[in-house]
């Protein structure tokens, strides 16, 4: 399976659900990772598509999808990092 056909099946998956899509733009990613097996890995890269674990060489695609899980009111009242509004349009509004 090819990088395309991935990101297809995996929009597909996320069709009618709540989800994210990463967009990378030359950025760095800092990412733990749970494999399998177990591992706890860690990346500092720039981009991430796919890795193996060195522990039980299994292969990983990563897929671009974010899951979003959506927070009761008592929540959103507890959260204590930024929230950002969002607008239709895809702008933050101020």
């Amino acid at each position: 399976m090819n990088l395309k056909e991935f990101e297809a099946a995996e929009h597909e998956r996320f069709r009618d659900k709540p989800h994210g899509w990463i967009q990378w733009k030359g950025t760095d990613v800092c990412i733990d990772l749970h494999c399998a097996c177990g591992e706890l890995l860690h990346a500092d890269s720039e981009f991430l598509y796919g890795f193996k674990c060195l522990s039980c060489k299994r292969s990983y695609a990563l897929g671009a999808h974010v899951a979003l899980h959506e927070l009761t009111a008592a929540e959103t009242e507890a959260w204590d990092m930024p929230m950002v509004e969002l607008s239709p349009e895809g702008s933050a509004v101020e």
